[in-house]
């Protein structure tokens, strides 16, 4: 329910936790985009505030309600975090409302950038994925293959798919709640996603800019994987799981991970993975297969595109 007060607070009214906001490029990113005013350090190290806003409470008759209206901040920022986030220490005033981690209120301010201190060290290992990700050169085969991929000369290859392992971020939930991470870990599986998905559409569109009918599909499989390597990371920055069975598990899936990531680190791409089976005490790790060329310029014709700048002239006839 809401309260008034005019003090302003720097923590949550029910556990005494400092208050943050996370934002993407100074916006919030979570149900808004409102572009906050952003604190700034002087020379001497010291912060200057961000300037006071207030939102407008008439539409819910002058109170504030969590998740509906007012300016939401967090006791806890990582529950709340996204790759290229910034993390914000904040302040409230006037009517608020409460509920779990989260506060809103009629008039909130930043105080101070502290995302290096309170980004978790996982959390750190999945941004600097994400420096790679942005930063690296995909697609274009930089040497020799593995000798122990199966190769295929394009993307467009038929194997049996059942056969395949599924890649699912429900491979690395387990691990990450018994580490404690579980939410970090799910926020940084979509954001991966969706950076890799980015960068693997525009990266295709230059090498191949008439063929598009395959991108989409190239860039799921670089995408999903780079979210699945994303997650085995922070599990490892995180430490390992104490149980024996999880641990061998875990390790495997590690394991599997670096073998994919490997797959684009060199140039290439991934058209499917088979499962590992076991006969007896022998176990048989199946081999990946690994496209030569990520699209499918060498058996499908360019695409021919309309350009209203161009204007060909009537066909006269005699």
């Amino acid at each position: 329910m809401s309260k008034t007060s005019d003090r302003r607070t720097r923590v949550h009214p029910d556990t005494n936790l400092p208050l943050h906001k996370v934002l993407l490029e100074g916006q919030s990113f979570h149900g808004g985009n409102m572009a906050w005013s952003l604190p700034v350090q002087s020379s001497n190290g010291n912060w200057k505030p961000g300037r006071w806003h207030t939102d407008d409470l008439d539409r819910n008759g002058g109170r504030v309600f969590v998740c509906q209206n007012g300016l939401h901040l967090t006791s806890h920022p990582m529950r709340w975090a996204g790759i290229g986030m910034r993390i914000y220490t904040a302040e409230g005033a006037g009517k608020r409302d409460n509920m779990s981690d989260k506060v809103a209120f009629e008039s909130a301010r930043l105080l101070e950038d502290v995302t290096d201190k309170v980004s978790s060290v996982p959390w750190k290992a999945a941004e600097a994925v994400a420096d790679e990700i942005k930063t690296g050169t995909w697609f274009v085969p930089t040497g020799e293959p593995d000798p122990n991929w199966v190769m295929h000369e394009n993307h467009s290859v038929y194997f049996d798919r059942e056969a395949s392992e599924p890649i699912y971020c429900d491979d690395m939930l387990p691990y990450a709640r018994q580490l404690h991470i579980y939410d970090e870990v799910s926020q940084a599986w979509s954001g991966m996603y969706d950076v890799a998905r980015a960068v693997g559409n525009r990266t295709l569109r230059e090498l191949e800019p008439y063929n598009r009918l395959d991108h989409g599909d190239v860039a799921y499989n670089f995408a999903k994987v780079v979210a699945y390597y994303t997650s085995a990371c922070m599990i490892r920055a995180a430490g390992y799981p104490t149980g024996e069975y999880d641990l061998t598990r875990c390790k495997r899936a590690m394991e599997r991970a670096e073998k994919m990531m490997a797959v684009y680190r060199a140039g290439y791409t991934i058209v499917g993975y088979a499962a590992v089976t076991t006969r007896g005490d022998q176990e048989l790790h199946s081999l990946i297969h690994v496209a030569r060329r990520p699209y499918l310029a060498s058996v499908m014709p360019p695409m021919v595109e309309f350009d209203p700048n161009v204007v060909t002239p009537p066909t006269r006839s005699h």
